[in-house]
C-alpha cells in the first residue's frame, strides 16, 4: 500500500509540472500585456517609468525565470499586487 502511494505522488509531480507550465504559457499567449493596457489608459506615461514597471513585474527576465518565479511565488500563495490604483495584495 505505502509502495502504491509513493508511485502514485511521484506520478503527481510530472503533473503539476505540466498544469503549471501550460496556466503559465496560457497567461504569456494571451493577446497584450498588462503594461500596454496602462499606457493605451494613460498615453502620457513616459517610457523610464514604463521600462521601472516592467523590471518591478519582472516582465523584462527570460520566460524560463519569469515561469520559475511565478512557480515560486504561487506555491506561497503570493499572488502579487493588483493593478488597481491601491496596489493591494489579490489575495486580499
Amino acid at each position: 500500500m505505502l509502495r502504491y502511494a509513493l508511485k502514485r505522488i511521484v506520478m503527481m509531480i510530472p503533473l503539476l509540472v505540466g498544469i503549471t507550465a501550460i496556466s503559465f504559457a496560457m497567461m504569456h499567449l494571451a493577446p497584450g500585456d498588462p503594461l500596454a493596457a496602462m499606457v493605451q489608459l494613460d498615453p502620457r506615461i513616459d517610457p523610464e517609468k514604463l521600462a521601472e514597471l516592467r523590471h518591478q513585474y519582472g516582465l523584462d527576465q527570460p520566460i524560463w525565470k519569469q515561469y520559475l518565479d511565478w512557480l515560486w511565488r504561487i506555491a506561497h500563495l503570493d499572488f502579487g499586487e493588483s493593478f488597481a490604483a491601491d496596489h493591494r495584495p489579490v489575495w486580499d
